[in-house]
């Protein structure tokens, strides 16, 4: 899976030696104005545009952003998006007018080397918006979940989970992440922006389910 590739690129790049005289190309910088101004320098330091050596994502891997929804006119997300669906409203509205799960699909898939916004980190991947969060901004544990079961039962390679509290022993949010172990979709969930110890006494969820295999704590 090319997102797995990128993935694994991003986690660690390991240096080797090269034999001289070997021929050399071009790095992947993307001529995205705010990749210049700002992005290069956070993504540089988990390794990005050294995972962009060895792809930039594939037009057949599906990621489903769960969070508040996705602007479908966003010029920067043009052609990226499938059909998702809101799990609140049980229905297909998957407008976003907090802007939160926009700003989220954009740096996972925004249109790259388009002269426009910003890069995305996988540069051919298709979002899937599932709308998970109430008018408040906030969503409850049986969303989240119900909406990581409807993402697997439609075709999602990955999932994107932007959203987290401090809850012990979540047995709803569990299942839904064992449903998507059991069927092969990786599981990407935040921790938050504050750069928590999650090795110990660790109670944010589903940040904290990332002893399983396929999921990937964010923090």
């Amino acid at each position: 899976m090319a997102l797995a590739t990128l993935i694994s690129a991003i986690a660690v790049v390991v240096p080797y030696e090269a034999p001289a005289n070997r021929l050399l190309w071009p790095a992947a910088i993307p001529n995205d104005p705010v990749y210049a101004e700002l992005q290069a320098t956070y993504l540089k330091t988990v390794n990005v545009p050294a995972a962009w050596e060895e792809t930039t994502g594939s037009q057949d891997v599906v990621v489903a952003v769960l969070d508040s929804g996705v602007d479908a006119q966003h010029p920067d997300l043009a052609g990226r998006l499938v059909a998702g669906r809101n799990v609140v409203a049980r229905n297909d509205d998957t407008a976003d007018p907090g802007g939160h799960g926009t700003m989220m699909a954009g740096i996972l898939g925004a249109v790259t080397n388009n002269g426009l916004g910003i890069a995305g980190v996988a540069w051919a991947a298709k979002i899937m918006p599932v709308k998970v969060t109430k008018p408040s901004g906030l969503a409850t544990d049986g969303d989240v979940a119900a909406g990581i079961i409807w993402a697997v039962d439609n075709d999602a390679d990955v999932i994107s989970i932007s959203l987290s509290a401090p809850i012990k022993n979540n047995n709803v949010m569990q299942d839904a992440v064992n449903y998507a172990t059991a069927r092969d979709v990786l599981v990407v969930a935040a921790a938050g922006n504050h750069g928590r110890d999650l090795s110990e006494n660790c109670v944010w969820i589903p940040a904290c389910l990332h002893e399983l295999p396929n999921v990937v704590t964010v923090v």
